[in-house]
Protein backbone atom coordinates (compact mmCIF):
# COMPACT_ATOMS: atom_id res chain seq x y z
CA UNK A 1 0.00 0.00 0.00
CA UNK A 2 1.31 3.28 -0.97
CA UNK A 3 0.50 6.51 1.38
CA UNK A 4 1.05 10.46 -0.36
CA UNK A 5 0.22 13.08 0.94
CA UNK A 6 -0.10 15.76 -1.37
CA UNK A 7 -1.48 19.30 0.06
CA UNK A 8 -3.44 18.48 2.92
CA UNK A 9 -4.61 15.58 1.46
CA UNK A 10 -3.84 11.49 2.21
CA UNK A 11 -4.36 9.33 -0.88
CA UNK A 12 -3.62 5.66 -1.00
CA UNK A 13 -2.96 3.50 -3.85
CA UNK A 14 -1.93 -0.36 -4.01
CA UNK A 15 1.80 -0.46 -5.27
CA UNK A 16 5.38 0.32 -4.62
CA UNK A 17 6.70 3.74 -4.71
CA UNK A 18 10.37 4.07 -5.64
CA UNK A 19 10.85 7.53 -3.92
CA UNK A 20 9.23 6.42 -0.83
CA UNK A 21 10.31 8.62 2.16
CA UNK A 22 9.36 5.58 4.58
CA UNK A 23 9.05 1.79 4.04
CA UNK A 24 6.84 0.20 6.84
CA UNK A 25 6.92 -3.83 6.36
CA UNK A 26 4.36 -5.90 8.53
CA UNK A 27 2.04 -8.55 8.53
CA UNK A 28 -1.67 -9.27 8.27
CA UNK A 29 -1.93 -10.45 11.99
CA UNK A 30 -0.08 -7.27 13.28
CA UNK A 31 -2.09 -5.14 11.56
CA UNK A 32 -5.19 -6.84 13.02
CA UNK A 33 -3.96 -6.67 16.14
CA UNK A 34 -2.65 -2.87 15.78
CA UNK A 35 -6.90 -2.00 14.50
CA UNK A 36 -7.89 -4.32 17.69
CA UNK A 37 -5.84 -1.79 19.78
CA UNK A 38 -4.06 -4.51 21.67
CA UNK A 39 -0.83 -3.51 20.17
CA UNK A 40 0.78 -0.52 19.42
CA UNK A 41 3.55 0.52 16.66
CA UNK A 42 6.41 1.03 19.24
CA UNK A 43 5.61 -2.59 20.55
CA UNK A 44 5.75 -3.78 17.30
CA UNK A 45 8.81 -2.11 16.17
CA UNK A 46 10.47 -3.63 19.69
CA UNK A 47 9.02 -7.16 18.66
CA UNK A 48 11.03 -7.23 15.53
CA UNK A 49 7.33 -7.16 14.15
CA UNK A 50 7.62 -4.25 12.36
CA UNK A 51 10.33 -3.01 10.38
CA UNK A 52 10.86 0.48 9.61
CA UNK A 53 13.76 2.04 6.61
CA UNK A 54 13.45 5.93 6.41
CA UNK A 55 14.16 9.20 8.43
CA UNK A 56 12.75 9.39 11.85
CA UNK A 57 10.89 12.61 10.61
CA UNK A 58 9.31 10.34 8.09
CA UNK A 59 7.63 8.26 10.75
CA UNK A 60 6.09 10.79 12.45
CA UNK A 61 4.35 12.30 9.31
CA UNK A 62 2.62 8.89 8.86
CA UNK A 63 1.71 8.32 12.21
CA UNK A 64 0.50 12.04 12.46
CA UNK A 65 -0.86 11.37 8.29
CA UNK A 66 -3.42 7.89 9.48
CA UNK A 67 -4.39 9.45 12.77
CA UNK A 68 -2.57 7.18 15.22
CA UNK A 69 -2.75 8.60 18.69
CA UNK A 70 0.18 7.12 19.86
CA UNK A 71 3.79 8.64 18.10
CA UNK A 72 6.60 6.33 19.03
Amino acid sequence: LVLEIEGTTLKHRLGRSPAASLVVKTDPEFMRELMAGTITWQEGRVQGRVEVEGENSAWRRMILATAYAYIS
